[in-house]
């Protein structure tokens, strides 16, 4: 578990009604409207040793940028080479939304395989997919639940199975 404080006051009119966050191991569902600052709270931990040098943050969160990885399903980017290769292959090979299941099935078999990363922040995952296939979502997320934390981003509440919500407000 991991406590995260902004003392930023540009970061902080980017993250709505929050200045505090606790996240807890295994996984976190990050819900918000769009504009409510989501991706912001992402970037901030992708650079947590950054803002934390800069006075800008305060965490108990102390990890090298090597132990971090983010994906941004919408625009089918990941910050690991090998696997932002792989995804770019399953894009052309699928159609949009299928490309994006099968990119998060691929994500989390090479990830629970692996030690390399500690902090997983997935941003951007299609609402169309949570809403009708949240089973196999959590099926495959629960195969980073031990070892990881995981940020996931998503519009809006839904009944998870799995982790815990940490709720952004509307500007």
């Amino acid at each position: 578990m991991f406590k995260l404080i902004v003392n930023n006051l540009e970061l902080r009119s980017r993250l709505i009604l929050r200045d505090s966050f606790s996240f807890q191991n295994g996984i976190n569902w990050v819900v918000g409207p769009m504009e409510s600052g989501k991706t912001t709270l992402l970037d901030i931990l992708a650079w947590a040793e950054h803002y934390k040098n800069q006075g800008s943050i305060n965490t108990n969160l102390s990890l090298p940028k090597s132990k971090v990885i983010r994906i941004d399903f919408d625009m089918f980017l990941v910050s690991d080479e090998h696997i932002d290769s792989n995804f770019k292959s399953i894009q052309k090979s699928a159609g949009r939304n299928l490309a994006k299941r099968k990119c998060l099935q691929l994500l989390c078999n090479i990830l629970g395989a692996s030690t390399v990363y500690k902090l997983v922040l997935i941003d951007n995952f299609p609402e169309y997919i949570l809403d009708n296939f949240l089973e196999e979502v959590e099926s495959e997320l629960k195969k980073l639940n031990d070892g990881y934390t995981v940020l996931f981003t998503t519009l809006k509440s839904r009944k998870y199975s799995v982790g815990q919500e940490v709720v952004l407000g509307e500007r």
